[in-house]
């Protein structure tokens, strides 16, 4: 069945439109919804998270300003507080309630004095490929979201208080927002030259060509419902899925060595019909004929994302089943992208083919990008606990929070058109191991699978372009005794010539969070001595670290952060690179 999605905004106003009078004998799905302490909602359905809102302001220069604090309610009802600097504070109140036509979400934003800003809005983001080349119209304007990236700052259309609607979408149905005419402007954005982002970003249009005066005790108000729908009608009907799963009998088994399945991340091939894995983020991808695939996987602690069509189709949590079935598809061909959420601490997986429809089969899979890069670091790039919203530390609570598709490699790698590798590990140092972790980086660097001595890489197969080291944080903040300089620097050092030997041609992108002492001084100490010996393609990628948009036991970066990074990690390597946008071959 086709689904439909619904967002109502009314800017202004405080009551709710009865949904159900608008879909007339449509049957309304509930949706469940989780609230970070820094104020983003992210609402799911059954399957997956829909999108994710949050309240920003941008200052002088498009400073963001995030909330924090949001830890409690004072006597004002106000649960978190944004500081835009000279004693200048913005209080935020935000809640969200159960209705039964979807969830009511509302912000309320008062600045305690008079302050100069640029733009007070909530975004709507939403991941780019879920509504690709599927119709929009946005008041007198009319159109089909772009494959290609949009030019500019990734302005589609805008209007002054009109309905947007996004769909009918194959699979995803219809989404709609309505704004309250006299005071909401909304711009539809392409982000991708940030992220692999859809955004509607509503605002009370106000001047943002230079700064503004917000008002001491003036209320900005966001308030909005989110529907979800089960069918549209002017969508066709996907054939349903015959079963669980595939009975093999009375299938085409596609073995793991058939040309048309491409791997990206390490494996180990040492039986081509069963190849191993482990590392976060490693990808199986084909294209195939039919309206199910089955996914072979010798497998019971790993998850996994399976895309159908650039869209998110299914979150496979293996269980030690030895099939994991993708159906309902409609008529094919159907392009499969399957990644590893979890990392490598979860253990090693085996792939074992595929299973199609008879009379079907693989067609040729796109040729990968032709740019490649390496992530290397520990569990921030690991996209560690980034879906965790109550904090937990019970060890159970580590395996559905993970996801390293939304870590801040993948991201990045997306913006840039690049074909990745994420090679992270939870806990690991330059020097020194926590947690989960038996070696530091350099001790693990080099293995096809994290948890085995044997085999190693061979670095000629394949050869990044770039390569960003992100580590550090468990050496200095672990709360084990830090290294001393000397070692440190050594260590580091050591490491970098390492990556140097295995690819001579390749730039080195030291990435810190701040240059403030121990480690930010130290990394940028290491670069400058690294360019004064002669290599040039050693660089400093200075990062700000997001702390209002931490979370989980071990305090990670939630989806914003790793957004925000992944932001600023992007715009260095497309400068250092020379990387102009657009697509590659």
């Amino acid at each position: 069945m086709k689904r439909k999605i619904i967002f109502f905004l009314l800017l202004g106003c405080q009551a709710f439109f009865p949904l159900q009078s608008l879909w007339a004998g449509d049957s309304l799905l509930p949706l469940t919804y989780r609230i970070w302490e820094n104020g983003t909602v992210l609402v799911d359905d059954s399957h997956h998270n829909i999108g994710y809102v949050q309240p920003e302001i941008f200052t002088e220069g498009w400073k963001y300003n995030g909330f924090k604090n949001l830890t409690g309610k004072n006597t004002r009802g106000f649960i978190g507080t944004v500081d835009l600097g000279s004693g200048q504070t913005v209080d935020l109140k935000v809640s969200v309630e159960t209705l039964p036509e979807g969830v009511g979400i509302h912000y309320v934003l008062i600045p305690r004095q008079s302050v100069q800003v640029l733009q007070v809005r909530v975004p709507l983001y939403l991941s780019y490929p879920e509504w690709q080349e599927d119709p929009y119209v946005l008041g007198t304007g009319q159109g089909v979201v772009p494959q290609k990236p949009a030019g500019g700052w990734g302005l589609i259309t805008q209007a002054d208080g009109q309905p947007l609607t996004l769909g009918p979408s194959p699979a995803l149905g219809r989404l709609q927002i309505y704004l309250d005419p006299k005071t909401a402007h909304l711009d539809l954005i392409d982000s991708r030259q940030w992220l692999p982002s859809l955004l509607a970003s509503i605002h009370h249009n106000e001047p943002s060509e230079k700064p503004w005066t917000w008002k001491a005790g003036e209320e900005k108000r966001f308030d909005f419902t989110l529907s979800f729908n089960r069918q549209v009608s002017s969508a066709p009907t996907p054939t349903p899925e015959a079963g669980p799963h595939m009975d093999p009998k009375d299938s085409v088994f596609i073995p793991a060595d058939d040309p048309g399945i491409r791997y990206s991340g390490r494996f180990d091939f040492s039986d081509p019909k069963a190849p191993r894995f482990d590392w976060p983020a490693v990808s199986i991808s084909t294209v195939f004929q039919g309206n199910t695939v089955g996914i072979l996987l010798d497998d019971g602690t790993n998850d996994y994302d399976a895309f159908i069509d650039g869209k998110l189709q299914k979150v496979i949590v293996t269980d030690g089943a030895k099939q994991y079935t993708v159906g309902g598809l409609g008529p094919g061909p159907h392009t499969l992208l399957l990644i590893k959420r979890t990392e490598a601490t979860f253990g090693i997986a085996t792939f074992k083919g595929l299973l199609l429809q008879k009379g079907m089969s693989l067609l040729k899979p796109p040729s990968p990008p032709s740019r490649r890069i390496e992530f290397v670091g520990d569990s921030l790039a690991c996209g560690a606990e980034v879906e965790d919203s109550n904090t937990s530390c019970e060890p159970s609570h580590f395996r559905p929070t993970a996801n390293s598709y939304l870590a801040f490699g993948p991201l990045a790698a997306q913006a840039l058109d690049a074909d990745y590798r994420v090679t992270s590990y939870s806990g690991t140092g330059i020097l020194k191991q926590f947690g989960d972790a038996n070696l530091s980086m350099p001790g693990y660097y080099r293995r096809v699978l994290a948890g085995e001595e044997n085999p190693v890489i061979d670095p000629h197969q394949w050869v990044p372009d770039a390569v960003v080291i992100e580590l550090s944080g468990n050496d200095f903040f672990s709360g084990t005794p830090p290294p001393s300089q000397k070692d440190f620097e050594e260590a580091y050092k050591n490491f970098i010539a390492v990556l140097r030997s295995d690819y001579p041609q390749a730039h080195i992108f030291c990435l810190t969070f701040g240059t403030k002492p121990p480690a930010g001084t130290l990394i940028q100490e290491i670069v400058a001595q690294e360019n004064e010996f002669g290599d040039t393609k050693i660089r400093l990628m200075d990062v700000h670290y997001p702390v209002a948009h931490v979370t989980g036991c071990y305090e990670h970066f939630d989806p914003v952060g790793q957004k925000q990074v992944a932001e600023e990690v992007t715009k260095v390597v497309r400068e250092g690179m020379g990387w102009n946008k657009g697509k590659t071959k």
